[in-house]
């Protein structure tokens, strides 16, 4: 049985969340969870310069979006408060004359409000991680002498990270393998401080298709984009699971529970993993089938909303019908606009309803449709599909006609476009009414 794994997220709120940030959150989520251990949220405001409280918030709201809950953090409070490091500066001031004291640190001649650590110009020190293996440094080419203590007080990352993951009983450090170079520093400070170092795990960078790694403030790799765009959380988190992880399976789509049941971390790699808006979309499309009628209608709506704010005027049933006939066509929540417009209002005409209109089947199709629409006592999805049915056997019979024939020119009069759900649905919700008058209104137009 693993132990409980102590983990934490220390994101630095300086701009926009991006995916990159998210996935180290992730992993530091799947290992507490899958060992029963406990995940924390620290915020990274030392760099008071540049520290921005909205991107602070935005973060906290993009991990709650995607259900990562942590069990300590500002938020939740718990044993280790404060977790904001700009509210345990003495911690740090104090560590920091700690390593003065044991020849580890110093102050500067010319800069005495400084504390800078005293690397070592000779010797090696040594990094196990558990992705890479043992990997040693060379002191001499390690950054020399670096600051841990700010003229306004304030610590830098070397020595906040290295006092905060002792304090909180950190077990396990996941980072981005960026951080590789700067890890013989703080096992230096480890080591002089005499805390026992957490196990270090460096993730494999994320890339473009180009092999490039991604830039941080590229919008298109901003967490919030894809929230926006309608993406599914739970699809987002099976997608950044599979960047630079692997379930040792075939499989490949993940609720977040069978994530957990997966997760080991023996099965990280050590190549870098490329970054596909395309991937992540057919991800996305694969978890939205999963979605019952009702629960994918639930998430659609503030899309819906938002483009048609009349459509909350509409029933539940009605809503969760409209739902189910355009489900097919949907990748991502914010589909469902373009897809169910023809429910909510009549759009122009498409260059191909307008080519089917002029057609020899289309006056004959529409007008023999509105007499039978007219006498149609019933209009619900069976009633109406038994309806155009029975027009494509009359026009099949009587003149050879197949049924794009038939059908293309009515759901050209009903939606201004030659594709959509089935015509049946489309029938069924626009109601009689509205059927009729849009019947009339595109033959008012073909006869005139």
């Amino acid at each position: 049985m693993t132990d409980p794994a102590i983990v934490r997220f220390a994101p630095s709120p300086t701009g926009p969340p991006h995916l990159g940030n998210l996935r180290t959150a992730l992993f530091d989520w799947l290992l507490a969870r899958a060992t029963g251990g406990r995940f924390l949220l620290r915020i990274d405001d030392t760099d008071q310069s540049r520290y921005n409280p909205s991107a602070e918030a935005d973060m906290m709201g993009l991990l709650r979006w995607l259900g990562l809950d942590w069990d300590e953090g500002p938020d939740a409070g718990g044993p280790h408060a404060p977790y904001r490091q700009s509210e345990r500066l003495l911690l740090y001031q104090q560590a920091a004359e700690k390593l003065i004291e044991v020849g580890h640190a110093f102050r500067p001649a010319d800069e005495p409000d400084i504390v800078r650590l005293k690397t070592p110009s000779s010797g090696t020190i040594t990094l196990q991680d558990a992705i890479r293996g043992e990997i040693q440094f060379d002191f001499d080419r390690v950054p020399q002498n670096p600051v841990l203590i700010k003229s306004d007080g304030f610590p830098t990352y070397h020595l906040a990270t290295v006092v905060d993951d002792w304090a909180m009983g950190i077990t396990h450090v996941l980072r981005g393998e960026e951080w590789i170079p700067s890890t013989p520093l703080h096992l230096q400070m480890f080591e002089a401080l005499e805390y026992p170092p957490p196990q270090f795990i460096h993730l494999p960078l994320v890339t473009d298709h180009e092999g490039k790694k991604l830039k941080k403030r590229d919008p298109s790799f901003e967490a919030r984009t894809y929230r926006e765009a309608g993406f599914l959380p739970e699809a987002v988190v099976n997608y950044l699971a599979l960047l630079g992880w692997h379930p040792g399976t075939e499989q490949e789509i993940f609720s977040p529970q069978e994530l957990i049941e997966s997760f080991t971390i023996a099965n990280f790699q050590k190549s870098p993993a490329a970054f596909n808006e395309d991937r992540l979309r057919w991800f996305n499309q694969q978890h939205m089938m999963r979605l019952s009628d009702d629960d994918l209608m639930r998430r659609a709506l503030p899309f819906l909303e938002a483009v048609y704010p009349d459509a909350a005027a509409h029933n539940e049933s009605w809503i969760i019908t409209l739902i189910h006939a355009v489900r097919e066509e949907l990748i991502t929540l914010a589909d469902a606009p373009a897809s169910t417009g023809f429910a909510f209002e009549y759009g122009p005409l498409t260059e191909d309803a307008q080519t089917t209109l002029r057609t020899e089947q289309a006056l004959p199709v529409i007008s023999a449709f509105q007499s039978a629409a007219e006498a149609l006592q019933s209009f619900d999805s069976e009633s109406t599909s038994g309806l155009l049915r029975e027009l494509r056997s009359q026009f099949k019979a009587s003149y050879g006609w197949g049924g794009r024939a038939v059908m293309f020119p009515l759901r050209a009069a009903l939606t201004g476009s030659i594709a959509g759900p089935h015509l049946s649905d489309v029938v069924a919700l626009l109601g009689k009414a509205e059927t009729l008058r849009r019947i009339e209104h595109t033959l008012a137009i073909m006869k005139s």
